[in-house]
């Protein structure tokens, strides 16, 4: 006895061993299809834009300065002074900054593979206020100012489908490609007129900027008060960056978020100096929040959690047939174990079935392979060791489950010996017959 008990664990663990395999050629089918999901999202972004990140707008004013340094003859011993030009800009932030925003989106697809775009129609506004002499005391005499201009930094300008005016003051000004400034990377410009150095000036700004991108959406707080607000369509939204939301309701329709920040939390100013001055503008563009649109768990990354299961499924599924046949005894052929463990890997190969059959399809079907639950242990449980022994095992995705089962009877009985099952939505199972026991 102790013999056979050995053999048969000894073959159902070469089973498991056996039953990897599919396994791994599944696993690695999921890690293909992985890669080329990631492929066609790459490549609809490149044909239409990657994920945005609105910078600014921040106000820049370059100017040329004046120094005098007195130098001395060496020859001679005459002291004399000499005029130095250095060319530089002065940046400023804005007192108030909001921007509120609706995004709609939208499925593209290729083949089996999708990738989600969004469309933002936002309307930026807010204020600056310079301060008198520019902040720059009694040095002011020094600088001579070119025209000023508005920069907005936005990461992928093909996702601009507007065109962008700013209303300034109660005059309107035409933006123009590139951001004017290289610490800013892409994005748009819009020039302004000449500013009152003496005396303390605000500007009040506003533009709308309707934005194409995908996967995600950010947005870098520049004011000393900042007010963000975004509402969508998506019911799955994940919030991103550095800063979360102060108000957030989300639904089945959708989700509506706000976010607002200060100075205090940001410290951009810090970040802005160390962009324009020390070209480390990492700092100021990692300051940001925003949303992303991708799926929290698609189908490959179900998939991909199943699969790191599979050998606990099947080993518990031949350890709960193996106690019932000990404590039933009833003897079970390892072909019928190597059968069940060939339909639970079926079962992992629903991405396969997706590739083809299509989500809904599947959705209504299901694998056969994941049908096992209680129809083969009911046959075992049902069975009895003087008046039948397990025969068969035709496993059907629903609630119908059927065992047949030697017990006699007439050929064409459900459950006699002679006994048939053909139906297209069925696959057999098992059909090795049980020794009595």
């Amino acid at each position: 006895m102790s013999r056979s008990l050995g053999f048969k664990l000894g073959a159902i663990a070469l089973l498991i061993l056996l039953l990897m395999i599919p396994l791994l050629m599944i696993d690695g089918l999921v890690d293909e299809r992985q890669g080329l999901r990631y492929e066609v999202m790459q490549g609809i972004a490149r044909s239409s834009s990657y994920s945005q990140q609105i910078t600014g707008p921040i106000l820049v004013l370059p100017y040329i300065k004046t120094t005098r340094e007195w130098k001395t003859n060496e020859k001679t011993g005459e002291r004399y002074s000499e005029e130095r030009q250095r060319r530089g800009r002065l940046y400023f932030l804005p007192e108030r900054f909001v921007l509120e925003g609706q995004v709609g989106t939208e499925l593209r697809a290729r083949g089996i593979y999708e990738a989600r775009l969004y469309r933002s129609d936002s309307q930026v506004s807010g204020q600056f206020r310079l301060p008198a002499r520019l902040g720059l005391g009694d040095d002011l005499g020094f600088y001579r100012f070119e025209k000023p201009f508005l920069s907005v930094g936005i990461s992928d300008i093909r996702g601009i489908s507007n065109d962008l005016q700013l209303r300034l003051n109660g005059q309107t000004q035409s933006f123009a490609p590139g951001s004017g400034d290289d610490n800013f990377g892409a994005g748009v410009h819009a020039p302004l007129p000449a500013l009152d150095a003496q005396s303390g000036q605000t500007l009040d700004f506003a533009f709308d900027l309707k934005l194409q991108g995908t996967e995600q959406l950010s947005v870098v707080p520049v004011g000393r008060d900042s007010r963000v607000k975004l509402s969508s369509d998506w019911p799955h939204p994940s919030f991103v960056g550095e800063y979360l939301p102060s108000r957030r309701e989300i639904s089945d329709k959708g989700f509506s978020a706000e976010w607002q920040t200060s100075f205090f939390a940001t410290n951009l100013e810090e970040a802005l100096r160390d962009c324009v001055g020390a070209e480390r503008c990492q700092g100021l563009f990692g300051r940001n929040f925003g949303v992303s649109f991708v799926d929290p768990v698609d189908q490959y990354l179900k998939t991909d959690r199943a699969i790191k299961y599979a050998l606990l499924f099947i080993a518990l599924t031949f350890a709960t047939f193996f106690l019932f046949e000990v404590l039933k005894r009833l003897a079970v052929h390892p072909m019928q174990y190597a059968l069940v463990g060939l339909l639970l890997a079926l079962g992992f190969m629903r991405l396969w079935y997706r590739s083809w059959a299509g989500i809904s399809v599947c959705a209504r079907r299901r694998v056969p392979g994941i049908c096992w639950r209680g129809g083969l242990p009911d046959c075992f449980v049902n069975g009895r060791r003087n008046n039948g022994s397990v025969r068969g095992y035709i496993p059907r995705c629903g609630r119908r489950r059927a065992c047949m089962v030697r017990r006699g009877g007439k050929p064409d009985e459900p459950g006699s010996p002679g006994a048939r099952f053909y139906r297209l939505s069925e696959i057999p199972a098992c059909r090795v017959r049980g020794s009595p026991g």
